[in-house]
């Protein structure tokens, strides 16, 4: 094994890890550009919605090439989950020192290499 075999990014994400994640409970509203919980998204717990969305938002490229993925920052999540401000920022600073998501710019990403850690969170 080669040192680049070792290389993971965002696009290193395949389509059926991030399918296998959010099947039952997001759908991708192309026409909005936007990421919608279905009815059983919304029974997941709050740390489960926050993951499912970033894992979702990293499939826009399999959805819609031309399509960029949303720019999740704490409102936007907010909105899409309906979990407060004050429960949600908390929830994502500690997401971060797990290193399950990143932050660039105060917008929130899975870290790719840990999607099996982010499925083992989301599924228990």
């Amino acid at each position: 094994m080669a040192l680049k075999d070792l290389i993971s990014s965002a696009d290193s994400v395949r389509e059926n890890d991030i399918e296998e994640i959010v099947a039952e409970t997001v759908r991708f509203d192309t026409k909005r550009k936007s990421l919608v919980l279905t009815s059983a998204g919304t029974r997941l717990s709050n740390k489960a919605k926050v993951l499912t969305l970033l894992v979702a938002n990293a499939g826009w490229v399999y959805v819609d090439p031309d399509v960029s993925p949303m720019i999740l920052k704490p409102k936007t999540l907010e909105d899409l989950t309906g979990i407060a401000g004050g429960t949600l920022r908390p929830m994502l600073i500690s997401l971060k020192k797990q290193r399950l998501v990143s932050a660039d710019g105060g917008a929130y990403q899975i870290v790719a290499p840990n999607l099996p850690a982010i499925r083992d969170e989301i599924f228990g």
